[in-house]
C-alpha cells in the first residue's frame, strides 16, 4: 500500500486481520518524481478540504475556501483536481478507512 499509513489494525478470531489505513495517494509522473512541491501542495489543498468538510459540511468545500485556506493558487487545484467534485471525492477518501480482510487458508472447497 504505497503511499498509505496503517492507522489500526485488529485481530479478530480465526487469525483475521483487518487493517485500517489513512490514504494520502498521489499519482506522480517520472518527470514529477523530483519535485517535492507537488506533494506539498496537493497535501495542504487536502488538508484545507478536509478542515473545511469537518467544520461546515459540503457547502463549505468551495474552490475559493479551499485556495484561501491552503494558501494555493486556484491554477494549482486544478492541476491536481479536475473539479471541485474531484477535490471533495479525494477529502472524503482520506477521511473514510480503508479496511483491509486477510483471510487465512482454508482446506476444502467454499459452497
Amino acid at each position: 500500500m504505497a503511499g498509505s499509513k496503517v492507522i489500526r489494525r485488529l485481530c479478530g478470531a480465526g487469525g483475521v486481520t483487518v487493517t485500517y489505513v489513512e490514504r494520502d495517494v498521489v499519482e506522480l509522473r517520472a518527470d514529477d518524481e523530483a519535485d517535492p512541491r507537488l506533494l506539498r501542495s496537493r497535501t495542504r489543498l487536502l488538508d484545507a478540504a478536509t478542515k473545511l468538510l469537518t467544520a461546515g459540511g459540503i457547502e463549505a468545500v468551495t474552490v475559493d475556501a479551499v485556495t484561501k485556506a491552503s494558501k494555493v493558487a486556484r491554477t494549482t487545484l486544478y492541476r491536481h483536481f479536475s473539479s471541485s467534485t474531484q477535490l471533495l471525492a479525494a477529502t472524503f477518501e482520506r477521511l473514510l478507512p480503508q479496511v483491509t480482510l486477510r483471510f487465512p487458508r482454508i482446506g476444502g472447497h467454499l459452497r
